[in-house]
């Protein structure tokens, strides 16, 4: 049902697309025409295309996809791998006076004034 559908489908924008061509060909449409016709060569890309499909040629285009081989399942990425040396822990350090948390490096309190020891 569903490759009837399609193949309906297909074949509309084929039926479409040859229509296109027919009034590229007789001059209809086209807004950016050269006013000179020495200037203008029209570009025949839809000489290549292929007439209508038939449910064949369908079936055998999906028996011939589902017959390649499949590309592997995608993978996300992996975490980055950290490259940085580890940071040395700096022990947190508090006030025996008042409790309030020394700054690394200070020598008083900042809250006290109490010299650190």
């Amino acid at each position: 049902m569903a490759d009837d559908s399609l193949l309906e489908l297909v074949n509309s924008a084929i039926a479409t697309l040859i229509e296109v061509k027919q009034r590229l060909e007789e001059g209809e449409g086209i807004a950016d025409k050269p006013q000179s016709s020495d200037d203008w060569k029209p570009v025949d890309f839809f000489d290549n295309m292929p007439g209508p499909v038939t449910s064949e040629e369908m079936q055998k285009a999906q028996e011939s996809q589902s017959s390649a081989p499949q590309q592997p399942a995608y993978t996300p990425p992996q975490e980055p791998i950290n490259t940085a040396q580890p940071q040395p822990k700096i022990q947190t350090r508090f006030c025996r006076n008042c409790g309030n948390e020394l700054s690394p490096g200070s020598r008083f309190c900042r809250e006290c004034g109490q010299p650190v020891e």
